[in-house]
């Protein structure tokens, strides 16, 4: 992510301590950078998630909560052997960056969370 946000000075600060000094990453920072990221940790998850990404977000992309999702559900499938529903859900909003600036957006994103409590902690 560090490569492609719009604030590659926070990943760095927060990913590798210090100050920033903007710099192609190298293959020392990856590692620690990775071991910060949710990647890592995604066959560890045992709760349903639910994500809402914006189509033109520009501090996280797209593209990684995609590939969140898409582990999560293969992680699932893998684990019950396809035979259950995706607990996982992933609501898309075109038109909108990293805070959901469209009304209509942020209305169905907060309708379908209530939803999606609503069905998962019965």
């Amino acid at each position: 992510m560090a490569s492609v946000t719009d604030i590659p000075e926070w990943c760095f600060t927060e990913g590798l301590g210090g100050s920033f000094a903007y710099h192609p990453v190298s293959g020392e920072q990856l590692k620690p950078l990775f071991d910060r990221s949710p990647i890592k940790y995604v066959e560890a998850v045992r709760t349903p998630l639910l994500l809402g990404i914006g189509e033109d977000d520009l501090r996280v992309p797209p593209s990684q909560g995609l590939e969140y999702f898409k582990a999560l559900k293969a992680i699932q499938h893998s684990r019950d052997g396809g035979s259950s529903e995706c607990v996982h859900r992933l609501l898309w909003y075109p038109k909108n960056g990293h805070p959901l600036a469209e009304a209509e957006s942020e209305a169905d994103y907060w309708v379908n969370t209530a939803l999606f409590f609503a069905h998962h902690l019965k």
